[in-house]
């Protein structure tokens, strides 16, 4: 027996104090209802728990990010309808044009129409935006440029538009031949004007006060034929290029007639460029160029095209609307906006003043709604794809959350026991350590006899 050290005091406490440690821990993940609460707790389970918490989070915002670029495509999805009912409008009149039983004014009348409605169809393609970022004046759509063999932009030759399949690279291309437009130059004389089957009677009187170049004019504009005058002399040229562009005028019994000339060119075939089985075709001062899996470059070229020499399309990978889908850096999804204008559809020159404008508006109109439908196409699969992205990160998310439960909660059930078992053993130890502290008096006793 000892006085100095009460060894049994001193073990009794020390099993106090890792009871009581334990009992705080235990009330902790109790109160907290997290199994690891700090690094201590499990060094390796706590490392994992904060990479799948990050990795929770963010697949929470990558859900909320596939949400909101569902929102950008309805928005231009929804403008895209406007701009489909306003054609199909266009084609309607075109339609009602194309009746010969309409006056020269009412073919005017019904044009008039239709030249506010492809201003509209451009005025909404450029200010359609979602959260100020446009979505259909090509903004969203690659960078493309044309560059001549000494890098310098080429001023005669553009990149009209590419389908979203045409992959980045260097296109190589050389206009052999220029588009022309079909051009006559005459002197009005009193009489009969006839153009492209149009009949008008100029007066001397009409010629002497100036009128009789209104109703050229006029007639001209019917035509799609872009009037110049130098007094009496008057140049007519189509507004547009190639073999379908055709001047037929008579000046009472003398004829002036000309028809304009399609673009001619060749492509250079080569790796990172078009390949063996591109096609390349011509419509006007537009060259076209498919091949397989819907490409499609659609390149435009004017006067003086020739003189640029070969030249190089260039089609790059920038201005793409990107996507987050998912917690990881490399989680991206790529959405092309295609850029629509009257110029993209191909229905810049519709005129009905003419029946035969008319015939071929028809037509162009049937042609443009066709790709408004394909774009809305394209618009519709991104928009599943990312519906599929939701339900996939929704399901991720779920598995992962799983996982962390699993890893980091408290088991309250198997925990409470713990808290019981060590709250009695607490008490027990308390009442084992009074009675080893009591001990010391035995030996005063000892001492005293």
């Amino acid at each position: 027996m000892k006085v100095n050290h009460n060894m049994t005091a001193v073990r009794t406490n020390l099993n106090l104090n890792r009871t009581n440690r334990k009992l705080d821990n235990s009330t902790y993940r109790l109160s907290s209802g997290y199994k690891i609460n700090a690094a201590k707790d499990d060094p390796a389970g706590y490392a994992i728990l904060k990479r799948l918490n990050k990795q929770i989070k963010g697949l929470s915002q990558a859900d909320n990010n596939a949400g909101d670029a569902i929102s950008a495509i309805n928005t231009a999805e929804g403008a895209l309808i406007e701009i489909q009912a306003m054609l199909q409008r266009m084609n309607e009149l075109a339609v009602q044009a194309a009746n010969d039983t309409n006056t020269p004014e009412d073919r005017d009348n019904i044009q008039d129409e239709i030249a506010q409605l492809k201003e509209e169809i451009n005025r909404v393609a450029e200010t359609t935006d979602y959260n100020g970022r446009t979505m259909l004046n090509g903004d969203s759509q690659r960078t493309s440029y044309v560059a001549k063999a000494d890098e310098t932009l080429a001023s005669s030759i553009r990149i009209l538009s590419q389908s979203t399949t045409v992959l980045p690279g260097s296109y190589e291309l050389e206009v052999t031949s220029d588009p022309e437009q079909a051009t006559v130059n005459l002197t009005l004389a009193p009489g009969t004007f006839q153009l492209n089957g149009e009949k008008i009677t100029i007066t001397q009187e009409e010629i002497n006060d100036l009128s009789a170049y209104e109703k050229v004019q006029t007639v001209c504009d019917r035509c799609n034929i872009t009037l110049t005058q130098n007094g009496a002399n008057l140049t007519l040229t189509t507004k547009e290029y190639g073999v379908d562009a055709y001047i037929d005028a008579y000046v009472n019994m003398t004829r002036y007639n000309d028809t304009g000339k399609d673009v001619e060119a060749t492509i250079t075939r080569n790796p990172g460029g078009f390949t063996d089985t591109a096609v390349m075709s011509v419509d006007g001062n537009i060259i076209v160029v498919t091949d397989t899996n819907g490409f499609e470059l659609r390149i435009k070229t004017e006067t003086g095209a020739q003189t640029e020499g070969t030249v190089t399309a260039e089609v790059k990978d920038a201005s793409t609307l990107q996507i987050q889908v998912g917690s990881e850096a490399d989680n991206m999804l790529e959405l092309i906006f295609e850029k629509v204008s009257t110029e993209t559809l191909d229905i810049d020159y519709v005129n009905v003043r003419t029946y035969e404008g008319a015939q071929k508006a028809i037509e162009d109109i049937q042609n443009a709604i066709d790709k408004i439908s394909m774009i809305r196409s394209k618009l519709g699969a991104y928009e599943n794809r990312l519906g599929y992205a939701q339900d996939s990160l929704s399901i991720q998310s779920y598995n992962v959350e799983d996982a962390t439960s699993r890893i980091g909660d408290t088991d309250m059930a198997k925990e409470m026991t713990t808290y019981t078992e060590l709250n009695v053993l607490e008490q027990a130890t308390s009442s084992i350590l009074s009675k080893a502290n009591q001990r010391a008096e035995t030996i005063l006793q000892l001492l005293q006899s």
